[in-house]
């Protein structure tokens, strides 16, 4: 036999409140399934509620929590977090100004990518040496070729110079550092009310 996992998520509650709608949707799920070891209910899962007040940051974390605390058969697991709540227009602020300095430094490194490529082919020797390999390499068969990132095709080096590949690298760190802000931007401080989850592994 298997088991499933259901959870309900109970907002805004007391411990004595989540204890008795649970026993309600209990008795309500027994009804309609049975109250047998493997309906595949909330039913198959017996007592009161075991409360763990942890009060998490997500509500993902207390449904992960009540499976891994839960036996099939046993009482349910009843774990608290912090209910969401929607963000401020001061929130949607940070986000947006977080956004665009992504876009601005996307665009710069694009345009710097782009400035590198045109240079490395407008120059007037018609080759170029490779600094790894030796070797004399072609720039139009080299242009034709669409390389990306420009590297030697025989040895995997780096064909631009070290200027180039130290100003490229310090604005791949700024969009790197951007897109983290970006996702720092994007946490929203939970509310301080509270929400329940409550449930564990549903004989089968």
């Amino acid at each position: 036999m298997g088991a499933s996992d259901l959870v309900r998520t109970y907002n805004e509650m007391t411990q004595s409140q989540v204890e008795k709608i649970w026993r309600n949707d209990w008795e309500d799920a027994g009804h309609e399934d049975g109250f047998g070891s493997y309906s595949g209910s909330i039913a198959t899962m017996r007592g009161k509620p075991i409360f763990h007040d942890r009060r998490f940051p997500t509500k993902r974390e207390a449904y992960e929590f009540c499976l891994d605390k839960h036996e099939k058969w046993s009482a349910p697991i009843a774990c608290s977090f912090y209910i969401p709540r929607e963000p401020t227009k001061g929130d949607l602020a940070r986000i947006k100004k977080a956004e665009e300095k992504v876009a601005a430094a996307s665009a710069s490194l694009s345009t710097a990518l782009r400035k590198a490529r045109e240079a490395f082919f407008q120059q007037k020797s018609k080759n170029v040496g490779c600094k790894g390999c030796k070797s004399s390499l072609n720039r139009e068969k080299l242009n034709e070729m669409r390389l990306n990132p420009l590297k030697c095709p025989l040895c995997k080096t780096d064909l631009l110079t070290a200027t180039t590949r130290a100003k490229l690298a310090a604005l791949q760190t700024k969009l790197e550092n951007a897109r983290a802000a970006e996702a720092a931007a994007r946490i929203i401080a939970p509310s301080k009310k509270i929400g329940w989850c409550v449930g564990g592994w549903a004989a089968s």
